[in-house]
């Protein structure tokens, strides 16, 4: 959701500072969700071969990079923030694209190797929310109308996959 935020304010600084159309931002601002499912195959690969931790700690310092990469010459506190506020408007939104790359393709190494871990929640949630359901079923009075839900396991891993894949997504575009 923060980067959805991020890339409404960032939107309007950035038509002005670089004299790009509405449409060219939004392509600007599509370079990481191309980079990041291109990048999803790869994170799967590592997260299977190597410890899931350091899948993601590379990857939240890659995230970190590409956040300061891209968008560094805003912070003065960086050595180089001389070099990069004088230089040209061209450099400057290679470099910030080079930044949505870095983000991009770091978000997989992050997400992918945490999949497992938030699927087992989701799992859970959702047995808990059965329990639920059952629980009011009983104490309520029901109608004839009422169906049983007597979907299988797998009904139920497939759901919960469907809720974690979506989330990173719904919160992205909530936030926009």
């Amino acid at each position: 959701g923060a980067l959805g935020l991020w890339d409404l304010g960032y939107t309007v600084w950035m038509t002005s500072e670089f004299d790009l159309s509405e449409e060219a931002v939004g392509f600007y601002f599509a370079i990481p969700p191309l980079c990041y499912m291109i990048a999803s195959m790869p994170a799967g690969h590592f997260t299977d071969k190597f410890d899931r931790r350091a899948v993601v700690a590379g990857g939240l310092v890659a995230e970190g990079l590409g956040f300061i990469v891209a968008a560094g010459w805003l912070a003065s506190f960086l050595p180089w923030a001389d070099c990069i506020t004088t230089s040209s408007r061209g450099f400057r939104l290679a470099v910030s694209v080079i930044g949505c790359v870095i983000l991009g393709t770091a978000g997989p190494f992050v997400i992918v190797p945490c999949l497992p871990e938030m699927t087992a929640v989701a799992q859970s949630n959702i047995q808990i929310s059965k329990q639920i359901t059952s629980a009011l079923a009983v104490a309520l009075p029901q109608d004839e109308e009422d169906v049983k839900d007597d979907r299988s396991s797998d009904d139920n891993d497939e759901d919960a996959t469907n809720i974690v894949t979506s989330i990173f997504t719904f919160t992205q575009n909530l936030g926009g």
